[in-house]
């Protein structure tokens, strides 16, 4: 059985915080039902100002800007927090895209409940544009860029390739990917429906390529697929919306590989409720994140991941990985074959159309790793984005 969790709305009441936030939150009253929602006012603060934004006015030559991270936001006039961003980015991130971007619906499913003990609460991002949560931050990111950026360059395994090509082609600027020669034929496909150009290399020489293409193409702008303010603020909007949709979360799962997802979702749900939990989900082939949480401190990874799980191969970055060292509160990693049985699960069960990078995260909360910690912390509701579902379906439905 499979139910759609409903975006009616209840009556709020204002709370204060310690956390440097102002929000409405709905109170629940006896007797309300769990389809009913509490809802997020959401207050919406000024966007940061990013050194990369302030144009040279007399330059001669086309200009070349790097929206990269190592390049540094330039200092504003109000003290920060040590994180770059912060949960009003994420807010201000949702005010700016909303118009533009699906509110994915919330399914649950008895049988996935029953399995794993407790109420699992699904976020579907393959209802999302370019069928993936990775429009939410392109289109954050690409919308916000000077005028006299007219190209886009970026190195993508598939999902953010796509967003970036759509949101170019929304905000009428031309877009440039760099794809792995392996990624599935159905995202590189569909990058080039959208209408950018795109560049197949060996994976290892993908940072390489693209910074070829970025010297070599006037008034461009590298966006990174996570590493970026502007990406991770709009990844974030997930959280917002999840915490919106389903009331009562005790714990949210999400796939990690680059980090921008975890790390924005982590900063909305923290930010709305600082007691809720938020987890990440990996493939133990590519387990950098797990690693590096382990040890407290950012830990390369040295070697292309193997794992059906293509969308999570990505290296966590150097923005991503203090936010998730702050706020995330573990990471369970699963085996290949749990990975491909969570994803066949989810097909089946509800009837959605989950890439293996999705299943990951479901995967995670069927672990025994995760059933142990629900138990010990009495976890009665489970959030698990599934976050897109790009899938190649030519071994599924091959042609002669």
């Amino acid at each position: 059985t499979t139910t759609l969790v409903s975006d009616r709305p209840q009556k709020s009441q204002k709370q204060s915080s310690q956390k440097q936030f102002k929000m409405m939150t709905g109170a629940k009253t006896e007797g309300t039902t769990e389809n009913q929602v509490p809802h997020v006012e959401l207050v919406v603060t000024k966007e940061p100002t990013y050194k990369n934004e302030k144009r040279k006015a007399n330059t001669q030559e086309p200009e070349q800007v790097s929206e990269n991270p190592e390049h540094a936001a330039e200092e504003p006039k109000q003290k920060r927090s040590k994180h770059e961003v912060e949960f009003k980015d994420v807010q201000a991130a949702h005010d700016s895209i909303r118009d533009d971007i699906h509110k994915t619906p919330v399914l649950t499913s008895r049988t996935m409940n029953e399995r794993a003990g407790f109420n699992i609460h699904f976020k579907c991002e393959m209802f999302q544009r370019t069928c993936a949560f990775k429009f939410r931050g392109a289109l954050n990111a690409v919308s916000k860029l000077p005028e006299d950026i007219l190209t886009v360059v970026t190195d993508s395994s598939g999902n953010h390739g796509q967003a970036i090509a759509y949101a170019c082609a929304l905000k009428g600027k031309k877009a440039h990917v760099v794809v792995p020669k392996d990624a599935p034929a159905c995202k590189k496909a569909a990058i080039r429906d959208y209408g950018a150009t795109v560049t197949e290399c060996d994976r290892s020489k993908r940072k390489e390529v693209a910074d070829k293409v970025l010297r070599e193409t006037p008034n461009s702008v590298h966006i990174s697929s996570s590493n970026h303010p502007r990406v991770v603020a709009g990844q974030g909007t997930v959280g917002l919306e999840f915490m919106d949709q389903a009331s009562g979360l005790d714990a949210i799962i999400v796939p990690v590989g680059g980090g921008g997802h975890l790390a924005g979702v982590a900063l909305a749900a923290k930010g709305i409720n600082p007691d809720v939990k938020v987890y990440g989900a990996e493939p133990k082939a590519a387990d950098d994140c797990a690693r590096s949480f382990k040890k407290g401190e950012l830990i390369k990874q040295e070697t292309t991941p193997v794992t059906v799980a293509d969308g999570l191969k990505a290296p966590l970055g150097q923005l991503t990985w203090p936010i998730i060292k702050d706020l995330v509160d573990g990471v369970i990693t699963v085996e290949e074959d749990e990975i491909i049985a969570a994803t066949k699960l989810v097909w089946e069960r509800l009837k959605v159309t989950a890439e293996p990078s999705s299943g990951v995260a479901a995967a995670a909360a069927l672990s025994s790793e995760f059933k142990s910690i629900a138990e010990e912390l009495k976890f009665a509701n489970v959030g698990v984005v599934l976050s897109g579902g790009n899938v190649d379906l030519t071994n599924l439905f091959p042609t002669k």
